[in-house]
Formats: structure tokens, C-alpha cells, sequence
């Protein structure tokens, strides 16, 4: 089965600005889809939620990263 991404730009009220999470990657796979986050070095695949709403992927961070490591990408994969 094969998929087709669609990335759509919302506007969102100015104050939830510093709640986005910049995405640096992503790849979606048979089996998985791929994200690449900004890592303070605690991140891990259980500070994200994915859901599916209207037709769309919709990719929420659920726990800050609050380690003091230098940052850095990490990629993290999500089963499908």
C-alpha cells in the first residue's frame, strides 16, 4: 500500500507560536514514519503523539525535553 504525504500550512494564533515543534525531517514508510526533532538529550518516541484528523497527519509533542545536553537532530520511528 502506498501513501501520499500532504503537509498543509495552518495560521495559528500568535501565542501558541512557541508551542510548534520545527520538524526537520520526515519520511513515511511502509511500516513506520520517520521524524527528525531537535534533542536536548531526553527526546524519545514517547514525547509525540501522531494522529490521523480529517485526512490529516498531525504530529504533537507531549513532553518538553528539559535535559541541559548540547542539542541536536535525532530521528525517531513511529510503527504504523
Amino acid at each position: 500500500m502506498k501513501y501520499i504525504l500532504l503537509l498543509m500550512l495552518s495560521i495559528v494564533p500568535l501565542q501558541s507560536l512557541a508551542m510548534v515543534e520545527p520538524l526537520y525531517g520526515i519520511s513515511v514508510g511502509e511500516s513506520s514514519i520517520k521524524i527528525k526533532v531537535t534533542s536536548y538529550g531526553c527526546t524519545t518516541e514517547k514525547d509525540f503523539e501522531l494522529m490521523i484528523r480529517h485526512h490529516r497527519l498531525v504530529i504533537t509533542r507531549t513532553k518538553m525535553d528539559n535535559c541541559r545536553a548540547r542539542a541536536k537532530l535525532v530521528e525517531l520511528i513511529f510503527p504504523l
